[in-house]
């Protein structure tokens, strides 16, 4: 009976010790899948730092591949503008290469001084015929269109300051011509106002007998006194 005790308290105390030991190893367990757990979570951690200094050095290389585009692409643009700024001068430059060339073959020969005196005479007015105007006794024969009434405050006063001519207040230069060229050039205006309302013949011979009319008065009077008659 006393070895039979023996063995059951041999075996409580295998048991015992059986179970403290299976205790002891769970608490190990636990303890060694923490710290497992918490590598794990340290080795993730690292891994996403990893991969976020992977992506910042992405952008980074995509940002310098796209200033680099764009530096490549302002170069080409700039070269285009030089080469169009360079065929924009060719062509500025050959068409006034044409233009002289041109203007060398068709030049007319420059006129001569003789040349340019006969046009400057063709071109002056005429002088006054004797019907027009009677030097002697200053009588005037207006054309028909300027005897209208519109016209007839300067006309007066042309008619009276011919009539005041005399050799030595006459001509270019004298106080006679210039007040008859500012009474010529009142009636010129006047008509020219008027110009619509006429056919075109008349306003011209009437504008060629005032042009004739303002040359006449610039050379002097050949005749001794004021004595005139004036047509009305």
């Amino acid at each position: 009976m006393f070895a039979s005790l023996c063995r059951c308290r041999s075996a409580l105390t295998a048991s015992l010790i059986t179970c403290l030991l299976t205790g002891t190893a769970r608490a190990d367990n636990r303890d060694l899948i923490e710290v497992y757990k918490s590598r794990a979570e340290v080795i993730s951690a690292d891994a996403q730092n990893k991969q976020a200094n992977a992506a910042i050095i992405t952008a980074a290389a995509t940002f310098t591949r796209a200033q680099a585009e764009s530096a490549k692409m302002g170069q080409e643009t700039r070269e285009k503008k030089l080469q169009n700024d360079l065929l924009g001068a060719k062509v500025f430059y050959d068409k006034r290469a044409l233009y002289h060339t041109y203007k060398d073959t068709h030049q007319t020969p420059r006129s001569t001084a003789d040349q340019y005196t006969e046009r400057a005479r063709s071109a002056a007015p005429e002088r006054l015929s004797s019907y027009q105007l009677w030097i002697k006794p200053g009588y005037v024969r207006w054309p028909s269109l300027l005897l209208a009434i519109d016209y007839s405050e300067p006309r007066s006063q042309i008619d009276y300051l011919l009539v005041r001519r005399t050799p030595a207040d006459s001509g270019a230069g004298s106080q006679n011509c210039v007040d008859l060229q500012q009474q010529i050039d009142t009636l010129r205006l006047a008509l020219q106002g008027r110009m619509r309302t006429y056919k075109p013949a008349d306003y011209l011979a009437a504008r060629k007998f005032l042009d004739s009319l303002a040359y006449e008065v610039q050379f002097p009077a050949d005749f001794g006194g004021a004595t005139a008659q004036i047509s009305k």
